[in-house]
């Protein structure tokens, strides 16, 4: 084997073990609690990417959007029919009341970046 075929082939195995590791074994970060109102920073992401709530308590997530890249221009929550454009360098509120306990997802327009609400 030459030595080209070798470089190429452990390169090739680097950036295998590398999109795994980026995308599958991210760690989820630790749960912010939220009382009734919390300040989600959306910057290449959401920060915190994942909340706690309560059951039957109406909690106002408030996004900041920072970044202009089109992905990040509208959040998703699935589950509780909502979809919402986010002005650049400007607070969107958004007021959902969690009737059953669960983890629920929240993600961009083009679903890439992605943040939990879990209730409990």
């Amino acid at each position: 084997m030459s030595i080209d075929r070798i470089i190429a082939t452990i390169l090739s195995l680097s950036g295998i073990i590398f999109t795994y590791w980026f995308f599958l074994m991210k760690k989820e970060s630790n749960a912010v609690s939220v009382t009734d109102h919390i300040k989600i920073i959306v910057d290449g992401g959401y920060t915190p990417s994942v909340i706690e709530v309560a059951k039957d308590k109406a909690t106002t997530l408030e996004f900041f959007r920072k970044d202009p890249s089109s992905c990040l221009e509208e959040v998703v929550i699935p589950d509780f029919h909502i979809r919402q454009f986010l002005p650049l360098q400007q607070s969107t509120e958004i007021t959902i009341t969690p009737k059953e306990v669960g983890e629920y997802t929240f993600h961009c327009g083009m679903s890439m970046f992605f943040g939990k609400i879990k209730v409990v």
